[in-house]
């Protein structure tokens, strides 16, 4: 069984992505329990390749342990190691949202040391070939046996204001890759952003594996967008123009995932937002087929009606992105 601690923007988001994304790679599951943003899950699949598409994960065990916090410190005597472990260990403690009592964690760690002291494994604090870890989740502690985490560096080092080509409108990458992800594309699948600006979801999406298409009405946007790309060794399909002029183009789309620009007169060259949108949803249901997926950054809740009769929201989710701004991360699905 595998635990994974999940970020804390938004835990519902965080877990429907996950389970977008576990259908989407086509691994069988389950969801066996959770403990606030600790999920514990059985799958079957390259746990690396899951980990390498998420955007809203931290951290993957393999468990060895799971039980009350009162009564750890006798659970852990005895504790089942994995077969043929050997090798070098460290072990650390955590909490998520919570913190263990003030001499817990060293009780806990000084508990497992001695479980873990035995033949053909060894203690290195600085470099271990192992990392064992007990986390507090509300009341539970989890012991497991570190697999894998998301590099959230190296999600940091695309957020907008580090591409080369730079513009203050773009939601962070985590979030690009979570609204990728609840689409349940596939790899090698075609994803459009039909209003790309500076490509931060067609960066996101070429990463992940997936034939991206972005198109904006700007040339600089596009221009930007190209550099941008490059800047990673990436590559997409880049158009300019009004997205209804990509109607004629012989596409071949699995999804549309774009985060629209929401009102300034700068940004829809000074369209009525409403009509824009209007517009957008007729030219996504002309775009797509029945059952394809949308997935959409909106302004507000006030928006979510203006699929009309050709899609229905499934699910949405709100973000803080600062202190006055608010979005809807949104799926919707083609009737």
């Amino acid at each position: 069984m595998y635990a994974l601690e999940l970020s804390g923007e938004n835990v519902a988001l965080a877990k429907a992505e996950l389970e977008h994304c576990l259908r989407a790679l086509g691994f069988h599951y389950e969801i066996v329990g959770s403990h606030g943003r600790l999920f514990l899950l059985d799958f079957q699949g390259d746990a690396v390749l899951l980990m390498g598409r998420l955007g809203l994960a931290r951290s993957l065990y393999e468990v060895l342990h799971t039980g009350p916090e009162r009564t750890i410190l006798d659970d852990v005597k005895g504790i089942s190691l994995p077969e043929g472990l050997s090798g070098s260990f460290a072990i650390g403690t955590k909490g998520l949202g919570t913190k263990f009592e003030e001499d817990m964690s060293s009780k806990i760690k000084d508990a497992l040391g001695q479980e873990f002291l035995r033949p053909g494994l060894k203690v290195d604090l600085d470099d271990p070939e192992h990392y064992i870890e007990a986390v507090l989740a509300n009341d539970t502690v989890m012991v497991g046996r570190l697999l894998t985490q998301v590099d959230r560096s190296e999600q940091d080092e695309r957020k907008v204001q580090n591409r080369p080509f730079f513009s203050p409108i773009s939601i962070h990458p985590k979030f690009c890759r979570a609204l990728i992800n609840l689409t349940g594309v596939g790899t090698g699948d075609g994803l459009l952003d039909p209003m790309c600006g500076t490509g931060g979801i067609l960066i996101e999406g070429a990463l992940m594996g997936m034939r991206c298409v972005g198109n904006d009405i700007k040339e600089d946007m596009v221009k930007g967008s190209k550099e941008n790309l490059q800047y990673y060794g990436l590559d997409a399909e880049l158009h300019i123009g009004d997205f209804t002029d990509l109607e004629s183009k012989g596409l071949d789309v699995d999804c549309i995932v774009t985060d629209p620009p929401y009102g300034r007169a700068s940004t829809t060259s000074g369209e009525d937002i409403e009509k824009l949108y209007g517009r957008f949803f007729r030219f996504c249901g002309s775009m797509l087929d029945k059952g394809q997926k949308l997935g959409l950054v909106l302004p507000g809740e006030e928006w979510f009606s203006l699929g009309g009769r050709e899609f229905v929201l499934e699910e949405h989710y709100s973000i803080r992105i600062h202190r006055s701004l608010t979005r809807h991360l949104c799926l919707f699905t083609r009737l």
